[in-house]
């Protein structure tokens, strides 16, 4: 008799905040696992630290240690989340909407984008 292998998926909300350093580097800082990647771009920056979140999380899993896996960035780093996420909604309510192109009434299924660019 075959055996039925269960799949069990797991979900994890992770804040990364990526910073451009004084020496033109750029930081990306996993908070819920307190993991720093840096690169020469923030997209470099960026896929390093989604490397280190993916063999932080796989060890952990095939370690049966889950319990380890969280361990919060300080303070200040997360204050500077918050800091980056007020300015981006404070822009996003700035930005100039074009008109409606004719014969469109409505906006379904735009995505309002999260990030702004100063």
């Amino acid at each position: 008799m075959a055996r039925q292998v269960r799949s069990t998926e797991l979900k994890f909300h992770l804040d990364v905040l990526v910073e451009k350093k004084a020496d033109n580097e750029w930081e990306a800082h996993c908070l819920q696992l307190d993991l720093i990647a840096e690169g020469t771009t923030a997209q470099v920056a960026f896929n390093h630290v989604l490397n280190a979140i993916d063999v932080q999380i796989r060890t952990c899993i095939e370690n049966n240690n889950l319990g380890n896996l969280y361990f919060p960035a300080p303070k200040e780093v997360w204050d500077r989340l918050a800091y980056a996420r007020g300015a981006i909604e404070s822009c996003k309510y700035d930005r100039k909407i074009r008109p409606l192109p004719a014969g469109v009434n409505n906006y379904d299924g735009m995505e309002v984008d999260r990030f702004c660019y100063a």
